[in-house]
């Protein structure tokens, strides 16, 4: 296989190597980070990600999928994101039952 993947595109290859250093520099920082914190606020983040999945059903599609925005050069899913809300969510409503 070629350093660039199977079609040899090595711009692609960067792309990822940079990505995955930005993941672990995130999941470095988010170990550092007190969810109680997080736990105050947790229904505006609630909100919040449960308008961003609403509003991606509006989106442009993405190889038939409209479940991306497209931000400059950058596409997120607001689904990866939404997952964190819940936990965090589901955690504080546990806590005022």
């Amino acid at each position: 296989m070629p350093i660039g993947g199977i079609d040899g595109n090595i711009d692609d290859t960067i792309k990822q190597i940079i990505w995955f250093f930005v993941g672990v520099v995130c999941m470095v920082i988010m170990t550092f980070i007190d969810y109680d914190i997080l736990g105050k606020f947790w229904l505006p983040i609630y909100i919040i990600l449960l308008l961003s999945l609403i509003g991606v059903l509006f989106t442009e599609p993405i190889n038939g999928a409209t479940s991306w925005y497209n931000f400059g050069g950058v596409s997120l899913q607001p689904s990866e994101f939404a997952k964190l809300g819940v936990i965090i969510g589901i955690r504080k409503a546990n806590r005022l039952l």
